[in-house]
């Protein structure tokens, strides 16, 4: 059974500062907790990059050095309810050319707790 997916703008909220990017360029991102009162964690050892190809979202084949390409923290970073926090990863060439781009992580509602996905806005990776 897979998970259920935290929707933009519910309890967690995952962006991104531009709808288009070229290859080698940084992504800014934000992770916002609209969770009224529970603390939420992530990592980005969970992040991906994922590619729309035929309406239908898969992980995006990027030529990025091992361990994939978002820079990966071992600890969890926390957020408290009505903040947020700025991040960035880098865009290496897509193998593909999708429709559209997307980054997936995963948040935690408090320790010890389930992981659950979220998903940012979409964005373009220009040729």
């Amino acid at each position: 059974v897979p998970e259920p997916e935290i929707v933009v703008g519910q309890n967690a909220l995952l962006l991104t500062d531009r709808l288009s990017y070229r290859p080698n360029e940084n992504i800014e991102f934000t992770i916002t907790n609209n969770n009224g009162d529970t603390m939420i964690y992530f990592n980005l050892c969970t992040s991906t990059i994922e590619e729309q190809v035929d309406g239908v979202w898969r992980e995006a084949l990027m030529t990025a050095p091992p361990g994939g390409p978002f820079s990966c923290f071992r600890n969890l970073i926390g957020i408290r309810p009505g903040t947020s926090t700025t991040g960035y990863t880098h865009i290496w060439i897509p193998v593909n050319q999708a429709e559209k781009y997307r980054a997936r992580s995963r948040v935690q509602f408090g320790t010890g707790r389930a992981y659950f996905p979220i998903v940012s806005n979409s964005f373009q990776i220009e040729k």
